[in-house]
């Protein structure tokens, strides 16, 4: 029989016992390792499951579904394409007139020139001052053209336009020696760029025979917009 101290009065008892013989006071048990083990690993299991039911829910959004997904976290696609043109002001030094434009990006032709036009590019402007509007037609080389009339200062030349699907003639003057060519009408052509989604021009290059140059016109009618309102506030 395994006997223990009694801790009151330090008398010899039996383990099994539940008081003290000699003084009445009860019997502490001590409790076994083993005991203490499993009293530990049971309170660590519960503090584990207090632990995942108060995660926030943010941390168990990856169990979810496959198929549902986060409509915040979603780019939201632009429904206007992007512009091909852009809009420029340009301010004379000695006078301080303001010119805006509207300049479409550079293009070049449908079918490859030879040398010396082979890297020629071409673009489309629109051009506006407080009290005037002109069309015209920018080359990275001078244009070298035939069938022009010769005039006092400038050719003019007739020709061939195409908006969308519309085949219009189309008049152009170009001064001796410049790389640009003016619409003789803008106020014709204005509205037609602004309506139409392409714009091809036909030009009888010298040595090229006809010469093709097809330009973009998504955003013509915004950036034509833009600069005539800075122009009317050029006069303000």
């Amino acid at each position: 029989m395994a006997l223990i101290n009694c801790h009151e009065c330090n008398h010899q008892v039996s383990k099994s016992a539940k008081k003290c013989p000699n003084c009445g006071a009860p019997v502490k048990k001590k409790t076994s390792v083993f005991s203490w083990l499993g009293w530990t690993v049971l309170l660590l299991f519960l503090i584990n499951i207090f632990a995942d039911t108060q995660a926030p829910s943010s941390s168990r959004s990856s169990d979810s579904s496959p198929n549902q997904t986060s409509t915040a976290s979603e780019p939201v696609a632009s429904s206007q394409p992007p512009s091909n043109f852009r809009v420029t002001r340009s301010e004379d030094a000695m006078t301080g007139d303001v010119s805006v434009f509207a300049i479409s990006t550079k293009t070049k032709p449908l079918r490859a020139m030879s040398f010396p036009y082979h890297s020629t590019e071409a673009w489309l402007g629109f051009g506006c001052t407080s009290d005037s509007e002109w069309i015209f037609l920018g080359f990275s080389s001078t244009p070298n053209l035939n069938r022009t009339e010769l005039l006092d200062g400038f050719n003019r030349i007739k020709t061939r336009a195409r908006f969308n699907e519309s085949v219009v003639d189309v008049v152009l003057t170009q001064r001796w020696g410049s790389s640009f060519l003016h619409f003789s009408e803008p106020k014709r052509i204005t509205p037609r760029i602004i309506q139409s989604n392409t714009f091809l021009i036909e030009l009888n290059w010298h040595r090229q025979d006809n010469v093709h140059f097809e330009i973009n016109l998504t955003g013509s009618a915004a950036a034509i917009e833009q600069a005539r309102t800075q122009c009317g506030s050029i006069a303000k």
